[in-house]
């Protein structure tokens, strides 16, 4: 419960954000970048596996 809603919110509000950067004309999301996304999951992902042998 409260251990991931922190960063869940977190994740939220950044992954909303940079995807309104794409309503801008001649920008594009950053989310559509491969190296943006596993920037984002490989971390999550293991900050999970860790909080999981807790």
């Amino acid at each position: 419960g409260q251990t991931w809603t922190l960063m869940l919110m977190s994740l939220i509000l950044f992954i909303g954000s940079t995807n309104l950067l794409g309503l801008l004309p001649h920008s594009f999301t950053p989310t559509t970048q491969l190296s943006m996304n596993l920037g984002m999951a490989i971390p999550l992902w293991a900050g999970a596996v860790i909080t999981g042998f807790r």
